[in-house]
């Protein structure tokens, strides 16, 4: 099998070497879903294979050995398997083991260079560590991801001395290499009510949550025809919603850890030759599973990690292979994809992820989840951090510092309420920012100001947070001023731009010209009309929240 490396792939693998030539043992790469993780570390294979060395690949789960092994026999390497019940080729020199078994093991192969695939998954707990540490405490170490992002906001550098960072999803669909996206909202599920544990939604809340989302109408309208894959919260759901299509004469089918792998394999057979036009499932096609190109995923399954969020919509920007493999260069092959049977990757969001996590295509910052940080809700643990370094010395007098030395011994006093709720609001305010971008982006929002007012007014009052006169003022400039003003310089371009047309062109090629100028300033307005709300509407509902809650501006 053909494994020409792209431009980025062959950059890519030159700066993973050049870290190790560097001095670093273990570098964690981060590659978009769909852009080549694999093709790029059996490169890397066949190099310390070629130069004597040994490998040994890493999975995250046992059911997916043999699919890593059969990764590597396409690429013509042939593996050793490390699993109970398997024969030990430890003469070869690349072997391929999950993580479950090589924590059991004592006797394991030597390894120059270990591979831990779908390497996000190496801090769930100690095991990772523990294991490189034990058996390969002097091998390079490679983690590949498409999202180096942890739930609980845990770096990854007591595992990896480095991060390698490939283009992002924008540079990838604009060069053709992935598809972009069509992204639909159909449905926002009520989660006020919805426990979380571990930094997620509680399992049996989100079925709750889901009952009402209308999965069915929103492949019928959008995607009628496609086959694609849905994401549900658990197998009950899953089945309910594999139930549903059918009853509507969609053909669909269910898969989950327990299905039988060669039922399992029959399933995707099915999907590729469209036997079956919706997979469901639930924790499946998430990562690690190679599945046929699809035209669409549905997302019915809320979830507060971006990781998930991301690795769910990446299972469908692939573009189709014979459409694009004879492009020449990246234009060419962005404009074979615009003209091929898929030329987008279309999203189904019935959970509402868009709100917790934006769109995909958005650039995240994955040097900053690499090395750690608090996991932040709503973007307001710097807030927290202040309110918690506020003391009080013997004199009375208020020291406040971000560094804990400085009032280590001192009395913390206590932020009161109406301050805290200032900071905090102010900072919660990076909420509507997104939510206003993201309803301007949707063709069929068309008023994205109201929208992303009505979504931030009740995002406040389930957090019980204060919209104070901070706030207040910044939601008018966004909604009321900012736009007016657009629309006024708009207007006086518009004029400017008619004018020097008249006056440069006779009367019967102006006309057109001018038409043309009206178009495309007709198309602005109507981008700025989404965002724009009247005053009064504001002044209105800022006077009956003030009544209600009682609030000093």
């Amino acid at each position: 099998m053909s494994h020409k490396l792209r431009d980025y792939q062959v950059s890519s693998e030159a700066e993973i070497f050049a870290r190790y030539k560097e001095g670093k043992r273990s570098v964690m790469f981060q590659l978009a879903t769909g852009a080549g993780k694999t093709v790029l570390f059996v490169s890397i294979i066949r190099k310390f294979l070629k130069a004597g060395k040994r490998v040994v690949l890493i999975a995250h789960r046992e059911e997916l050995i043999a699919q890593a092994w059969e990764t590597l026999r396409r690429y013509e390497i042939w593996a050793g398997i490390i699993k109970s019940g398997v024969p030990e080729n430890f003469h070869l020199p690349c072997q391929v083991a999950s993580i479950q078994t090589i924590c059991r093991r004592q006797r394991l192969p030597k390894a120059d260079l270990v591979i831990i695939d779908e390497a996000h998954h190496s801090q769930d707990d100690n095991s990772y560590g523990d294991v490189l540490l034990r058996h390969w405490p002097s091998s390079r170490i490679l983690g590949v991801t498409a999202t180096p992002y942890r739930l609980g906001g845990k770096g990854f550098t007591s595992i990896f001395d480095a991060l390698v960072l490939g283009p992002n999803y924008k540079a990838l669909s604009s060069a053709g290499y992935l598809c972009p996206f069509k992204y639909y909202v159909s449905y926002n599920p009520d989660l006020s009510k919805t426990k979380t544990n571990r930094g997620d939604y509680v399992i049996d809340d989100l079925e709750k949550a889901m009952r009402l989302a209308p999965i069915v109408a929103s492949y019928n309208d959008h995607c009628k025809g496609l086959s694609g894959i849905c994401f549900a919260v658990n197998v009950t759901h899953s089945i309910a919603i594999v139930r549903q299509y059918i009853e509507a004469g969609i053909p669909a089918a269910h898969v989950d850890a327990t299905t039988d792998l060669e039922v399992r394999r029959k399933i995707f057979k099915d999907l590729k030759d469209k036997k079956i036009l919706v997979l469901v499932n639930v924790g499946i096609a998430t990562e690690g599973t190679d599945i046929p190109n699809i035209d669409f995923v549905q997302l019915a399954r809320p979830t507060k990690s971006l990781s998930m969020f991301l690795q769910m919509v990446g299972r469908g920007t692939r573009p189709l292979w014979d459409a694009i493999k004879d492009a020449q260069d990246d234009d060419e092959r962005a404009a074979l994809v615009a003209a091929s049977a898929k030329p987008n990757a279309i999203v189904l969001d019935n959970a509402g992820c868009y709100l917790e996590h934006g769109l995909p295509d958005q650039v995240y910052d994955w040097a900053s989840y690499f090395v750690g940080r608090d996991k932040r809700k709503k973007g307001i643990d710097e807030v927290i951090e202040i309110i918690e370094l506020v003391a009080e010395k013997e004199n009375g007098e208020v020291v406040v510092s971000r560094i804990p030395d400085e009032v280590e011994g001192l009395k913390l006093r206590e932020v009161n309420y109406i301050e805290r709720e200032k900071i905090i609001n102010l900072s919660s305010l990076k909420v509507f920012d997104k939510n206003l971008e993201i309803f301007k982006r949707l063709p069929h929002i068309h008023k994205a100001g109201f929208v992303a007012f009505r979504q931030y007014f009740d995002f406040c009052k389930k957090n019980n947070y204060l919209m104070t006169d901070q706030v207040w003022k910044y939601l008018k400039q966004k909604l009321v001023t900012d736009p007016t003003d657009e629309r006024l310089r708009l207007a006086q371009k518009y004029a400017r731009d008619c004018q020097i047309i008249r006056d440069t062109n006779p009367r019967h090629i102006a006309e057109p010209l001018i038409a043309a100028s009206y178009a495309l300033h007709d198309k602005r307005l109507k981008t700025i009309d989404k965002v724009l709300v009247p005053a009064k509407f504001l002044n209105d509902e800022r006077a009956k929240y003030e009544k209600t809650n009682q609030v000093l501006a």
